[in-house]
C-alpha cells in the first residue's frame, strides 16, 4: 500500500499536463524549458520575423529545444517602456577567432569549414546590416575582463587589465552605458538590463556607490545580482559562469516581462571550449579538437537568431529596435594545436609585449532603422560602442573617450545628435 501514492501522483501528473507558466519568474517546481520565438506582449502570437533563424548544423542543444513552443507569462510593461522609442540589444558573443567569421576555418579534419554554415544567422545578418571587419579590441592584455569593462564603460578602464584584479578593481571606475542611459532617461529598474553567462560582468557593469535608486536588472552566471538566485536547467564546468542555454532562458522568462530600453546580452560557451581544449592537451597530452568549440559558436549563433526573431515579433521593439554584435577578443592565428585556441599574448607573431592581431583583430555588425547594408572600412575600437550605443538612445556619455560610429549615428533623427553636442 505505501508505495500506490507515488502511483497516484505520477498518474495525476500525466492528466494535468504541463505546468502552465503563470506569473511567477522562477516557479518551484521549474515550469517546461521554454521553446519557440519568444511570444509577443499581451498574448498576441508572435508575428513572422522578416529574418528567418537557422538552426545549427550540427545542433548542439538538448531536443527538447525542438518542442512546441511553452507560453509566456505577459503582465503589464514595466513603467520604463514606452512604445515607439528606440531601443538597443548588444549581443557579446566571447572569443570569436577571426577564421571562424572570416571563411578560413577547419574542422579537426582539416576540412574547411564555411563561415555560412558555422554562422548561418550571422552571415544573414550581415546581408541586413552595417559589417565592421576592422573592429580591434581597446585593451591591452586581450583577455575577457579588461574589454567588457571598456566596453562598458565607453573607455579605457586602466586599473583593470586582467580577469583577476585586486577586489578593489572588480568594479568599473567610470560610469557605465547602464548607469548613463537609466539615469539620463528616466528609466525604472528594468529599464535597462544585463543578462550574462559569465559572473564577473555584473560587478563590472557600474561604477558604486549604487544607490537602490540607481539599480538596475542585473543577471549573472548563477547570481541574479538583484534578482534573487538563478535556475538551472543545464550543468555548466566553469566556475563563476553559466551555460549559455541558461541564459537564453533567463532572456526568455525575463525580457518579455520587463522591456528594458537597453539589454545586454553574454554568451561564454565558446570561449570556455577553446579553453577546454587547451586544458585537456596540458594535462592529459591529447587533442580535445575544435569540434566543441565549432559546436558552441553554432548553438551561440542559433541563440542570436532566436534573439532577433523576438526582436522582429515582439511590437514594442519591431521597427525601433538596433542590434549590435561583437566580441569580447579574437584568438591566436596559429594553426597549430597547441596554440589556436589561446589569446591574449599569443605566439602567432612571436611578440610577448602586446596580443597578437588575431586576438585584437574582431568584427561588430549593427542592424537598425535607417542601416543598410555594406562592409565599412573604418576602424573602430571597444571604447566606441558604449558612445554610439548612447546616441541611438539619445543620450551622451562625457566620460567616454571613445568617438561615435558615424555610419551608425549619421542615420539618427537631429534630436538624438542634440545630447552628443
Amino acid at each position: 500500500m505505501r508505495n500506490i501514492f507515488p502511483l497516484l501522483a505520477l498518474l495525476l501528473a500525466l492528466g494535468l499536463g504541463a505546468w502552465p507558466a503563470g506569473g511567477q519568474t522562477r516557479p518551484t517546481p521549474p515550469p517546461p524549458v521554454p521553446q519557440g520565438p519568444m511570444s509577443s506582449a499581451a498574448g498576441a502570437p508572435a508575428t513572422a520575423a522578416p529574418i528567418s533563424v537557422s538552426p545549427p548544423a550540427t545542433p548542439p542543444l538538448s531536443s527538447k529545444l525542438n518542442a512546441a513552443p511553452a507560453p509566456l507569462a505577459n503582465p503589464a510593461p514595466a513603467p520604463s517602456a514606452v512604445p515607439g522609442q528606440p531601443n538597443v540589444v548588444l549581443v557579446l558573443i566571447d572569443g570569436v577567432r577571426q577564421q571562424e567569421w572570416t571563411g578560413k576555418a577547419l574542422d579537426d579534419f582539416g576540412n574547411p569549414v564555411r563561415t555560412s554554415e558555422l554562422l548561418p544567422n550571422l552571415t544573414r545578418l550581415r546581408k541586413s546590416g552595417l559589417f565592421f571587419p576592422h573592429f580591434q579590441i581597446s585593451n591591452p592584455a586581450g583577455v575577457s575582463l579588461p574589454a567588457y569593462a571598456d566596453i562598458f564603460a565607453g573607455r579605457r578602464q586602466e586599473r583593470i587589465l586582467s580577469n583577476s584584479p585586486p577586489a578593489a578593481d572588480l568594479r568599473s571606475h567610470y560610469p557605465t552605458l547602464f548607469q548613463t542611459v537609466k539615469k539620463d532617461l528616466g528609466l525604472g529598474f528594468d529599464g535597462v538590463a544585463l543578462i550574462a553567462s559569465w559572473s564577473p560582468l555584473c560587478a563590472i557593469a557600474y561604477a558604486p556607490p549604487l544607490l537602490p535608486q540607481a539599480d538596475f536588472y542585473r543577471s549573472c552566471g548563477f547570481h541574479g545580482t538583484n534578482a534573487g538566485p538563478v535556475v538551472s536547467f543545464k550543468p555548466e564546468l566553469y566556475e563563476g559562469s553559466r551555460a549559455d542555454t541558461d541564459t537564453f532562458l533567463e532572456i526568455l522568462q525575463e525580457v518579455p516581462k520587463r522591456l528594458p530600453r537597453l539589454l545586454v546580452v553574454h554568451l561564454g560557451d565558446a570561449d570556455e571550449e577553446a579553453h577546454m581544449h587547451s586544458r585537456v592537451q596540458h594535462r592529459a597530452g591529447v587533442e580535445y579538437g575544435i569540434f566543441h568549440y565549432h559546436n558552441a559558436l553554432r548553438q551561440d549563433d542559433y541563440l542570436l537568431g532566436r534573439i532577433w526573431a523576438f526582436v522582429q515579433s515582439h511590437p514594442f521593439y519591431r521597427n525601433n529596435t538596433y542590434l549590435v554584435v561583437t566580441t569580447d577578443h579574437g584568438r591566436d592565428s596559429i594553426p597549430e594545436p597547441t596554440q589556436w585556441a589561446n589569446h591574449g599574448r599569443c605566439v602567432a607573431e612571436h611578440t610577448r609585449t602586446r596580443p597578437c592581431s588575431g586576438c585584437s583583430g574582431i568584427f561588430a555588425l549593427a542592424l537598425g532603422p535607417g542601416l543598410s547594408a555594406r562592409t565599412v572600412k573604418s576602424s573602430y575600437k571597444h571604447t566606441d560602442l558604449a558612445p554610439t550605443i548612447a546616441a541611438i538612445l539619445g543620450v551622451h556619455m562625457p566620460e567616454g573617450s571613445g568617438r561615435l560610429m558615424h555610419e551608425i549615428t549619421d542615420t539618427l533623427p537631429e534630436r538624438h545628435l542634440q545630447a552628443q553636442r
